[in-house]
């Protein structure tokens, strides 16, 4: 029978460790403390030691959680009065949100129950993280009898962490085999140099190209130098649909100004070689994580005139000179930046340079009103989010910085809370993902790392540096794949046991061949500098990932001069062949991709790219692919853009989301069939059926729809695009 829940205010005891420093020595001594919390009737009792960096900028506080009582608890919370929450960053081997102007920790894993008689704890991983010292003034405890945890929907089971989504998995089998590409068809080899050309990014032939990259946790850490080696990066490249990889290179917190230069200097030079033989494309990273970069200006200035220098003639090089200010508004960041630029450009006159803005990257419409955007035309600024804490309103921001002509990327973001090891929300991460798709904006996800977070993209039981299979990933990691692999071109037949086919989605369009060069400057070099990670087995294909190494280039700046010749488009890996469509699906969906994919916790079908010649189209309540039938439960963006001649759509009763601009434009759409009783105004995007027939008429569900469901319909509608003039009935 479950017991009632204590919750109890504690009472705090502070031990001052009192060290005998002399005033001269303290600059050199991390100063420690412990502050412990103990329910009234003293049963449980969680104690906080303090660990200050010696630069201030940093400061832990190591948890471990004593049972006194004689029966197993489970479930512990600890909610704790801090006098600054804006300190707190991230938590490690737990789980920690702000909530109520309070901060609220709670086991996960193996953490969560706690035997009788016996404290939890974990040197070195079991602590919260803030970006300097902070104080606590009470807490409250909450706690169960029991040992069986009862888990949560998005942590998994006991043990298994917080990086798991039960029923959520990767829709692509991985072989963790790696690919022996030619260069040509390496993301490097199709699309060389990039620049930045108004808002977007474009590459060598001046079209537009989205980077879609994969950031390392802090390399001078476990959890980010663990997985650095070149099969690692290849399997990124060869099975998830990645073209750049985000080096992280911490400032403070034991990083490049404090202890971990060397490491972090070859570390850099590992990546980007390795990520050059690749022909992927790398961010150099000087993380300022929640500080003001102009407190290690004259570091940043030496760190980038280094690497500018060393890189030069590498144009798979894109330099990210301030991760996260905060406390620093952008009339602040702007002259950090001015001088950090300048010393880049005296090395390097092209490369793209991206400048962090105020409050964790969230401030990119303060560019262009509080000091204004930078002469330099290759520079863009940063947005951060995480989909578990950001929506809406951080997306209007981007608006308005887009609409004065500010170019965005976006080097960081995940698929949790902004702590990192919280709730998970992939729809919301869709949304942000849409977003940037329509936008041309590149974005690259945090992060690459099997520490026991929400944001890892391998599970903490991955036992492997490389050749990762399905069952080496968490939640991110599948959710990444999913998404980086079909925005790609590349769907899954929607099936949970058989391994998917590869069906790039048909084109008409054609890419330049891969024979004019990039820029003017010599393109990335072949390194013949061995992997260094302690690497398993090797993969059965060419170590180097390519066929031919990279050509020296003695063309003209991107979109300028030579006119390249067009061949037919091959997908991200170089392959051609279009797998012959299951004949079902093709009968019931009339469409060119599919994939599967989850709304609302309803595993189905997500569909898009229909025939554009045609005038009349139904969206089925199911397709049967194999035998096996599955809901058609969402309409992907811009699925319906290039039906110019489509006059009538019926759509299914099984659809429960309809993303933006699915049926953007649709000039001649007069006849709107909706069978489906499914969709709620979080789940009909921005401009779904904007532009369609002025005059349209779309037919409501019939049978047991009510008037107020009816009335609901209607302003969903009319907030997805629908005119007024169109006729609801």
């Amino acid at each position: 029978m479950k017991q009632k829940v204590r919750k109890v205010w504690g009472y705090v005891l502070v031990f001052a460790l009192l060290a005998g420093i002399c005033p001269w020595q303290a600059e050199s001594v991390k100063a420690e403390s412990e502050k412990s919390f103990s329910s009234e009737n003293r049963e449980v009792e969680i104690t906080l030691t303090e660990n200050l960096f010696p630069d201030g900028h940093w400061c832990e506080y190591s948890l471990a959680v004593t049972n006194h009582s004689s029966q197993s608890i489970r479930d512990w919370q600890l909610t704790l009065s801090v006098n600054d929450l804006s300190k707190y960053s991230e938590s490690f081997g737990c789980q920690a949100t702000v909530k109520n102007d309070k901060l609220v920790v709670k086991g996960q894993g193996n953490g969560k129950v706690v035997a009788a008689g016996s404290t939890y704890k974990v040197d070195g991983d079991f602590k919260l993280g803030f970006t300097s010292q902070v104080s606590f003034s009470g807490a409250e405890i909450t706690y169960e009898y029991g040992s069986q945890s009862t888990g949560g929907g998005n942590e998994g089971s006991v043990g298994s962490g917080a990086t798991f989504i039960d029923g959520y998995q990767c829709n692509y089998t991985l072989t963790g085999q790696t690919k022996d590409v030619p260069y040509k068809d390496t993301p490097y080899g199709k699309h060389g140099a990039l620049h930045v050309d108004g808002l977007q990014v474009k590459d060598k032939y001046n079209q537009p190209f989205t980077l879609r990259g994969a950031s390392t946790h802090g390399m001078h850490w476990g959890d980010g130098e663990t997985f650095l080696n070149k099969t690692a990066f290849q399997n990124l490249r060869d099975e998830w649909g990645v073209n750049m990889v985000r080096l992280v290179s911490y400032v403070t917190q034991g990083g490049y100004t404090d202890g971990a230069k060397d490491k972090l200097d070859e570390h850099i030079r590992e990546g980007v070689s390795n990520l050059t033989d690749l022909g992927m494309y790398a961010i150099i990273d000087w993380h300022v994580h929640a500080e003001n970069p102009n407190d290690k200006k004259s570091e940043a200035i030496q760190f980038f005139d280094t690497y500018s220098k060393k890189y030069k003639d590498r144009s798979n090089i894109i330099y990210e000179i301030c991760n996260e200010p905060t406390g620093t508004p952008w009339d602040q960041i702007r002259p950090y930046a001015v001088d950090v630029i300048k010393t880049i450009r005296a090395n390097d006159r092209d490369a793209i340079i991206v400048v962090g803005t105020n409050t964790w990257s969230q401030d990119v419409d303060e560019v262009a009103t509080n000091g204004g955007k930078l002469v330099d035309p290759n520079v863009m600024y940063t947005i951060h989010f995480y989909s578990g804490s950001h929506g809406e309103s951080l997306r209007e921001k981007v608006r308005t910085a887009l609409k004065a002509g500010t170019p965005v990327f976006c080097t960081e973001f995940g698929v949790c809370d902004a702590s990192g090891n919280g709730g998970f929300d992939l729809e919301e991460a869709d949304r942000w993902i849409d977003f940037f798709e329509e936008n041309g904006i590149s974005y690259c996800c945090w992060s690459l790392s099997k520490k026991n977070e929400s944001a890892s993209m391998l599970s903490p039981e991955c036992n492997k540096v490389n050749g990762f299979t399905n069952a080496d990933l968490g939640a991110t990691g599948a959710w990444l794949i999913n998404t980086y692999r079909s925005r790609g071109g590349e769907t899954p037949a929607p099936s949970v046991s058989a391994a998917p086919s590869a069906v790039p989605t048909p084109s008409a369009s054609v890419a330049p061949s891969a024979s004019v060069a990039p820029r003017a400057s010599v393109a990335p070099r072949a390194s013949a500098t061995p992997v260094t990670s302690a690497v398993p087995t090797p993969s059965a294909s060419a170590t180097s990932g390519t066929s031919e190494a990279p050509k020296p280039t003695t063309n003209t700046t991107p979109g300028k001069g030579t006119t390249p010749s067009v061949s037919d488009s091959p997908n991200e890996r170089g392959e051609n062949a279009v797998p012959e469509e299951d004949e079902d699906l093709e009968v019931a969906v009339s469409a060119s991709s599919y994939t599967t994919t989850v709304v609302d916790g309803v595993q189905g079908v997500e569909v898009s790219n229909f025939d554009s010649q045609k005038t009349t189209i139904t969206i089925p309540d199911y397709i049967t692919i194999k035998g096996k039938k599955y809901p058609v439960i969402s309409i992907q963006s811009n699925a319906f853009a290039k039906c110019k001649k489509l006059t009538k759509m019926v759509i299914g009763k099984n659809v429960r989301r309809i993303k933006a601009k699915a049926f953007y434009n649709c000039k001649k759409l007069k006849t709107i069939v909706i069978k489906t009783k499914k969709l709620t105004m979080k789940r009909v995007g921005k401009k779904a059926f904007a532009g369609i027939y002025k005059k349209a008429k779309i037919t409501l569900p019939k049978g047991g729809f009510s008037k107020k469901q009816k009335a609901a319909y209607k302003k969903i509608l009319r907030a997805g695009g629908v005119g007024k003039k169109a006729k609801i009935k």
